[in-house]
Order: structure tokens, then sequence, then C-alpha cells
């Protein structure tokens, strides 16, 4: 276990240290190190919410991101993920709505992980007004497309990547391989 000092080099691999035990599923080293941490900061306190919702932990994750001082773009994705992750959708899009009341800059992964909940609520209404939240922040298309194809809305993946296609914009091959997956889906789905 690496001895923790107040070092601004030690503390980057310190980070890293956490996230490593926690990719490996070892959240009792993870937290052994964060509890050696003695100056906590945000860097911190995001590295062990994203240790702990990745684990499955994400009531242990909000007791932590409610006792921070600051929250940041990557805490609130780390919670909104968790949430979606343990089929909290209500809690994940709720999280959402705070993190966008908040004015935190919202980025393909608070739009990924709050389709998830709408697919998971099959909210379809709650989805377009998130897609329409997507146009206005500019994230690319190819992202929205695998947003919607991963999380089983092929109809909403076709129709986005028609809107890119009116819109002169060429799909690359991670596109192509999303609309594949999604045309296979919606061919499956009618068939039941």
């Amino acid at each position: 276990m690496a001895s923790v000092s107040s070092s601004e080099t030690e503390f980057k691999l310190v980070y890293r240290l956490i996230g490593a035990y926690g990719k490996c599923g070892s959240l009792e080293d993870s937290r052994k190190v964060f509890d050696k941490i003695p100056q906590r900061n945000i860097f911190s306190w995001n590295s062990i919410i994203s240790v702990l919702t990745k684990l499955g932990y994400v009531d242990d994750a909000v007791g932590i991101f409610s006792s921070m001082h600051e929250h940041g773009q990557c805490s609130w994705n780390s919670i909104i993920y968790g949430f979606a992750q343990q089929d909290r959708f209500d809690e994940a899009l709720h999280s959402f709505v705070r993190m966008h009341g908040d004015d935190f800059v919202l980025n393909e992964y608070s739009f990924g992980s709050s389709l998830g909940a709408c697919s998971g609520l099959k909210d379809v209404i709650l989805g377009a007004q998130i897609h329409a939240l997507i146009s206005k922040t500019r994230i690319p298309w190819k992202i929205l497309i695998t947003c919607y194809e991963q999380n089983g809305l092929a109809s909403a993946a076709l129709q986005v990547f028609l809107m890119m296609m009116d819109s002169g914009i060429e799909p690359d091959e991670l596109t192509l391989a999303s609309m594949v997956i999604a045309c296979a889906l919606k061919e499956e789905m009618l068939k039941k």
C-alpha cells in the first residue's frame, strides 16, 4: 500500500491507485487509500465515488457525494451513471435534472446515462426532451446515435441518423456499426 504525502505528483498517483484498485474489484483497498489522504479535494472524492458506483455501491457513493463541499461534472456523472446502472431510473433522472439546474456542463456521459434511464422507464417524451437538449449542446451525432442504439431505441437512432445525413454529415465506421445494430434490433422487435 502506498504511503500518502502532500505533493501534487503523489496525489495524482493516489487518485489513479484508487481507480486501479476499483477496476480490479477491490473496494477495500480503494477505500484504504482514500481514507489515508490527509487533505481531500474534488479529485479524491470523485475517484472514490466513481469506484463505488462502478462496483454497485450507489448509496455509499451518494453518502460521500452529499458530504462534499463542492461537486463537479465528474461527481454528478458518476452518480447519474450509478443510479442508471442499478435500474434506479427515477433517481438517475432526478440527479440529471439537478445537475442541469445547477448549471453544470452536460456531456456525453450525462446524456448517455439519462437516455438509458429514459429507456428503462420507457419514457419516450422525456427521452425526446433530453434529445432536444443534446441538439442544443452540439453533442456529436454519432454519440447520440450510439446512445440510442445501446439503450434499445432503434427507431430514435434511425431518426437521428437520417437527420445527420440530411444535414450533409457523412457517417464514420462507428456510426455505421451502430446503425447496423439498431436496424437488427428494430427487425427483431418487428418479428415479435
